[in-house]
């Protein structure tokens, strides 16, 4: 009789990570993140005798990444660290600051096995992924470029600066040359 179903999901463009419009590219982002605490402790730091370090922070980062348009994407994270009743004279310095501010800012752009992003972003390659025990994550500036499947790729990647963490009031990114 031409009746449609009610239980018929409505059609949307929301795919994959992939917008139909430049209004979907942002309602269909998503939002990830990370919650971390950690306690660090030493006796005799350093090798000096009575010099001792007691610290607990919590903190983590929260990344919202636009759908793709035409292949283009953006991602912007937030990035927050907080002590837990330190005292200033038993400090671990990656751990003692606190921190707020931009982590990652960057412009992607993917065509089937080609990826390329630019900006302020966390990197995963040997010798410089993020995977450790810091609450926020490792920041590099650069351009990070993929082409090719898990197994069979070519990747290249230029970094110009990386973003410190602890010893300054403040994160902010260095040059490497």
């Amino acid at each position: 009789m031409g009746h449609t179903l009610a239980a018929t999901p409505a059609a949307s463009g929301c795919t994959a990570g992939v917008a139909d419009s430049l209004t979907e590219m942002f309602t269909c982002g998503s939002v990830t993140g990370s919650l971390r605490t950690l306690y660090y402790s030493t006796h005799n730091a350093y090798f000096s005798p009575g010099y001792s370090q007691d610290t607990v922070s919590y903190g983590g980062s929260v990344k919202y990444a636009t759908a793709e348009y035409y292949g283009l994407s953006l991602g912007v994270s937030g990035i927050l660290q907080r002590g837990i009743s330190h005292n200033d004279d038993h400090l671990i310095a990656e751990l003692g600051p606190n921190q707020t501010g931009v982590g990652e800012a960057y412009l992607s752009y993917h065509y089937q096995d080609f990826r390329i992003t630019a900006g302020d972003q966390r990197i995963n390659i040997p010798f410089i992924g993020d995977y450790d025990w810091r609450i926020t994550p490792i920041l590099f500036r650069g351009v990070d470029t993929h082409y090719g499947d898990s197994d069979n790729f070519l990747h290249a990647t230029k970094i110009t600066r990386y973003k410190t963490v602890g010893r300054r009031p403040v994160p902010q990114y260095h040059c490497l040359y």
